[in-house]
């Protein structure tokens, strides 16, 4: 197993450099596993992982529209209906 190895000097992102340590071992065990799984269990956990990939996205797409960070997307589609250049789908 292969650990990260950093210098105690720099910061390491908000966690303790042991954690930051600890978090990279976890991810080449896990990389490692994966690299093990059959043919049948790889498709699980792809359609596992895109699934869970698109709920974080979907989730992240809510929260940016209920902030207002999408407003501008609204104001430009507005526009370009008021300029009758909207294109057809």
């Amino acid at each position: 197993m292969t650990y990260l190895i950093l210098n105690m000097s720099i910061r390491c992102g908000g966690l303790s450099c042991k954690t930051r340590e600890v978090a990279m071992s976890r991810i080449e065990q896990i990389l490692s596993s994966i690299e093990s799984l059959s043919d049948q269990e790889f498709a699980k956990l792809r359609d596992w992982f895109a699934e869970r990939d698109w709920e974080r996205w979907n989730k992240q797409i809510e929260e940016d529209s209920e902030a207002g960070k999408l407003d501008f997307l609204i104001k430009e589609a507005l526009t370009e209906k008021e300029k009758d250049t909207l294109k057809e789908l």
